[in-house]
């Protein structure tokens, strides 16, 4: 199926342009290897069970233990190297049930910081009851390691590490962990689902989802993805396109652009379907109508496991209903309004749990 969309694309200032090239640099090193209101609720929402928690060494009282905090900045070592996470957790009275925790990845050259204000994740798991840590990368750009043949890779150490020290120090459901991220951090939620499937239930990727090389996840792995059609960045079908961006461009910039739209072609397409393909799913999606600018995509799979992709028709390279998103949307592009994709996000992570 293939449509056409036209794309407006504005100048920013110096600042957003300086972050819109390291952005634009780290995306191309990470290919080259390899909030809003809560979410409309359907009656087919998935659900999950307090009787299925498995309940970290954190419900037992080991370790010094989290206290209700919100992004608070924390360290743990990986190889004798301190990495650094913000931390939420929200209050819990004393009788609380284990608590899902989440693991949102920044954006390339965006850092954790920023990326908390991108996708309001914490505002969402003080009402929702869950931890969120928002994790930071290394490098300059800040940047994460998305290649599944990198060897050992020392974010997904990291990774290990955190639910290690975290699931020891505040009450976690072992079986209800999943990792977000946008953009770079996107490619890495990918990447836990194709190497960390055993920890993982699901995963939600914006703006950057990738299926590695390899990548069968066993067991299957929740993927919620949202993308826009009019990403100029990371194109909806596939490459990268620097032109117009100041200090990485070739050629001249133009005002506008008309972009051809496979929603069954390479690309990202594609790399949401090969999820659906490795656990069994239907061949053929289905397609409904969310609002105007927004088409969701879903396979129909065996057992409770989903795929899901929300298609943000002229969406640019953006957090769906994000005010930090659309503050810089003379450089990424449109951020639509007309879904909450943080929300819309958790209400599919928390349907899954780890059996």
């Amino acid at each position: 199926m293939v449509v056409r969309f036209a794309a407006e694309r504005r100048r920013g200032g110096a600042t957003a342009r300086t972050w819109s090239a390291c952005l634009v640099a780290s995306l191309l090193v990470s290919m080259s290897c390899g909030g809003g209101e809560a979410a409309r609720r359907r009656d087919d929402s998935p659900t999950t069970t307090q009787a299925s928690a498995d309940p970290s060494p954190g419900c037992r009282g080991q370790g010094d233990g989290f206290p209700a905090q919100r992004e608070q900045r924390h360290t743990v070592e990986v190889g004798g190297t301190p990495r650094e996470f913000l931390l939420t957790v929200p209050e819990v009275q004393a009788n609380q049930e284990p608590l899902p925790l989440l693991l949102d990845f920044h954006g390339l050259a965006e850092g954790s910081v920023v990326h908390a204000r991108m996708s309001g994740f914490s505002d969402l798991a003080e009402r929702e009851r869950f931890v969120v840590a928002f994790p930071q990368g290394t490098g300059t750009p800040v940047r994460w390691n998305a290649n599944v043949a990198s060897r050992p890779n020392q974010d997904l150490l990291f990774f290990d590490a955190l639910v290690r020290e975290i699931s020891s120090g505040a009450c976690i459901d072992l079986s209800r962990i999943y990792a977000a991220g946008l953009s770079n951090g996107a490619m890495f939620a990918s990447l836990l689902a194709c190497l960390r499937p055993s920890v993982v239930a699901a995963v939600a990727a914006v703006a950057g989802i990738i299926h590695p090389e390899g990548c069968r996840p066993d067991p299957p792995v929740g993927v919620v993805a949202f993308h826009g059609t009019a990403d100029r960045i990371l194109r909806f079908n596939g490459g990268v396109d620097l032109s117009g961006i100041p200090g990485l461009g070739t050629g001249e910039s133009t005002s506008s652009t008309t972009l051809a739209v496979d929603l069954d072609g390479p690309g990202i397409p594609q790399a949401v379907a090969a999820f659906a393909r490795d656990y069994g799913c239907a061949d053929e999606p289905e397609d409904r109508r969310f609002s105007d600018e927004v088409l969701v995509r879903e396979w129909n799979c065996p057992g409770r496991t989903r795929v899901t992709f929300y298609v943000i028709e002229g969406g640019g390279h953006a957090w769906p209903g994000s005010e930090a998103s659309r503050a810089i949307e003379s450089i990424v592009g449109h951020t639509t309004f007309d879904v909450d994709a943080s929300a819309e996000a958790w209400r599919f992570l928390e349907g899954h749990a780890r059996r």
